[in-house]
């Protein structure tokens, strides 16, 4: 079983990571949003009441990351973001010697093949 319910559901494994942060977030602005009125939340959060309503009501598809980062931002809440391996268990990709979940660049591979993995790596985060 899954760690992650977006895995679970089969959502590839980027895109799962990102959905558990942004559900992540938004619970925890949420729980923060619980403490205020509707009227206070629109003057905190600088929105309108349909807004309010949404992301109360949980209708997480109608916020960025970005939003609800600036809506934490307003309720008091420091943000970051944290990383930490993996462990063996619960990765399923193919690992490299470095640990990577893309092979590890051989001596004998060319600079092209190495800028490529570079822009295919940050295009996937």
């Amino acid at each position: 079983m899954a760690r992650n319910v977006f895995e679970e559901i089969g959502s590839h494994r980027k895109k799962a990571a990102a959905l558990k942060l942004k559900g992540d977030l938004h619970i925890k602005v949420v729980k923060a949003a619980s403490r205020c009125s509707h009227r206070e939340l629109q003057d905190i959060l600088q929105t309108s009441q349909p807004r309010i309503s949404d992301l109360l009501r949980g209708k997480m598809s109608k916020f960025s990351l970005e939003m609800l980062v600036g809506y934490a931002e307003r309720l008091g809440l420091k943000t970051s973001i944290k990383t930490q391996a993996r462990t063996r268990s619960a990765s399923a990709g193919k690992r490299g010697k470095c640990g990577a979940l893309v092979p590890c660049p051989t001596k004998s591979q060319t600079k092209a093949v190495l800028e490529k993995q570079c822009l295919e790596l940050r295009m996937e985060w």
